[in-house]
């Protein structure tokens, strides 16, 4: 008897991780599926609050770059394909990373659980590998240039979406939190890259 509390409650703390699919809907994640631009756009300006002029929409070229830039490192291919980041680029260096896999959290990811964002520049960056921040926007097909020294990108997604409004709450504190730096927001939309 004893064996098989310890074998379950094994499987739930396993299950716990943000990488998990058990508990998706403890997590607030529906089944991701396709829609429009045009729903992609609305939702990130009525349900997010994200000025639409800061939006990227990635299309499937995306997760062919990720094949090139990331493999054979299939860790840092599947962190740069996480559906939830948040990335800080010094003018075009990424100089902070976290995944949504790699937050923690129960039943909402913490973004700050590690204290890793409370300084600027981060002490180390999780992604190997991680291509300049041109390269990766004009991967993007996005013309976007940032005239602060930094630049926050925040990937969400619409079937995280209550993770998604708390990673875009987060990612907007951030300028609070360090009001003697200046941040530009860019948020990128992968939905296409998981249906």
């Amino acid at each position: 008897m004893k064996v098989h509390i310890q074998f379950i409650t094994f499987i739930l703390l396993c299950s716990l991780t943000g990488c998990t699919s058990i508990f998706y809907g403890i997590y607030g994640i529906r089944e991701p599926k396709a829609i429009t631009k045009n729903q992609i756009i609305k939702t990130a300006d009525n349900r997010f609050n994200i000025d639409t002029k800061s939006l990227i929409i990635l299309d499937s070229s995306y997760k062919q770059f990720c094949i090139k830039q990331y493999l054979p490192d299939t860790s840092a291919y599947n962190l740069a394909l996480q559906p939830l980041q948040l990335r800080i680029y010094k003018n075009d260096t990424l100089i902070a990373f976290q995944a949504n896999c790699n937050v923690g959290g129960f039943p909402n990811l913490k973004w700050e659980r590690d204290g890793y964002f409370l300084k600027v520049p981060a002490s180390y960056v999780s992604l190997k590998n991680a291509p300049v921040l041109s390269k990766e926007f004009s991967v993007m097909k996005h013309t976007f240039t940032s005239s602060e020294e930094y630049t926050v990108v925040v990937f969400y997604s619409n079937f995280m979406h209550r993770q998604s409004k708390r990673l875009i709450q987060f990612a907007k504190s951030l300028q609070q939190t360090h009001p003697d730096k200046k941040f530009t927001y860019v948020y990128v939309n992968g939905e296409e890259l998981f249906y």
